[in-house]
């Protein structure tokens, strides 16, 4: 790899870094492991992110492609985050509610 493709590589991928960046995402909290399948073109595709030095991983191109997909759309997650968390509510009240019930 010569000096102007190593540079190249380096912008593209501090470019595509630096999307994520701005994210209101706290990069101290602890990591989750999401286990999954992907089409194998997909595989290769990630494969090949990582062999242009793009991404360490493939695990961190996901991470980094799904953090980009919810970002594009945050006020709609933000909405379905806060509906899950009504129906969290609404369940607890209803257990609640039913082991009264059973108490009496």
């Amino acid at each position: 790899m010569t000096d102007k493709e190593s540079k190249e590589r380096k912008k593209l991928r501090e470019e595509i870094l630096a999307s994520f960046d701005a994210a209101e995402i706290d990069p101290q909290r602890e990591k989750i492991a999401v286990m999954t399948r992907l089409d194998y073109r997909l595989v290769e595709f990630l494969d090949a992110l990582v062999k242009l030095k793009i991404y360490h991983s493939r695990s961190d191109a996901v991470a980094n492609m799904i953090k980009k997909a919810i970002l594009a759309e945050i006020e709609v997650y933000d909405q379905i985050r806060i509906q899950a968390q009504k129906l969290d509510e609404i369940e607890s009240a209803t257990l609640d509610l039913a082991q009264q019930i059973h108490k009496d």
